[in-house]
């Protein structure tokens, strides 16, 4: 059996203007942040071979267009455009009981600050994500 998904989403980063911190005796810093809305696009799949149901093996991709304001980039908050690809398998060690575990890679496009308000530097960030679960499923009844 094989099951395809895919998702758009946007998350509206707009509203996040700037930090402002503000400490006990009055003394306060604000932090431009002036983000644009993002927007990511996501694929994937699954595959439980009929041979050994017990098993299945996934594959994905995303894409987050995440373009960050080059005159407001820090290494505070960096964030930007970014490519994912992971892969994951699972086992079904009981009736109940699975066991899952994958892996993701995500590498950011390279962002150069620019401008006054900006902390000086080139960003190029890489992720990589391990993941190891278990479930256990228990039906309660109705």
């Amino acid at each position: 059996e094989i099951k395809v998904t895919g998702s758009y989403n946007l998350e509206r980063w707009t509203v996040w203007q700037q930090d402002k911190f503000v400490g006990s005796d009055g003394f306060t810093v604000a932090v431009p942040r002036d983000y644009k809305n993002a927007y990511l696009f996501r694929a994937g799949g699954e595959w439980m071979p009929s041979f050994a149901p017990q098993w299945a093996f996934r594959l994905g991709a995303q894409r987050s267009m995440s373009d960050q304001p080059k005159d407001t980039v820090s290494p505070t908050l960096t964030d930007g455009n970014s490519t994912a690809v992971s892969g994951g398998v699972g086992f079904n060690v009981l009736k109940d009981l699975r066991v899952d575990a994958g892996l993701q890679y995500v590498s950011f496009d390279k962002v150069t600050a620019e401008g006054i308000e900006a902390f000086p530097g080139s960003y190029k960030t890489k992720v990589f994500i391990a993941a190891l679960g278990a479930s256990w499923h228990v039906d309660l009844g109705r």
